[in-house]
């Protein structure tokens, strides 16, 4: 039997020059959402992580630029890869046996 679409709002907000890879984010998202169901009968989950602006990894941009990033964060401030580590880890234990399909916002309110 098909579902309903999604009333969702989408979780990715678009900005100019962002197209392609807002369409990838969405994209990787309903793919995971169809992996859930397929693998859901063999008891094995599937679900996103989204981390948002990170410490660490990739050249941070300009100061002004990180910081106008970093104001429009309910957290004021940028990510720890602790902290996305601990959310996968959540996911990957028993606690989360029941979560399947789901995208975890990790993004330190960036949608909020």
């Amino acid at each position: 039997m098909p579902r309903p679409p999604s009333t969702h709002p989408p979780s990715r907000v678009g900005a100019p020059g962002l197209a392609d890879y807002s369409a990838t984010k969405s994209g990787i998202e309903r793919y995971t959402m169809g992996v859930a169901r397929d693998l859901g009968p063999r008891n094995i989950t599937a679900n996103v992580v989204e981390a948002g602006l990170m410490e660490g990894g990739m050249q941070p941009p300009d100061p002004e630029t990180l910081k106008a990033l970093v104001s429009s964060l309910s957290l004021q401030r940028m990510g720890h890869p602790d902290e996305i580590a601990a959310a996968i880890a959540f996911l990957a234990s028993p606690a989360a046996s029941y979560v399947t399909g789901a995208v975890l916002d990790a993004h330190g309110g960036y949608n909020a």
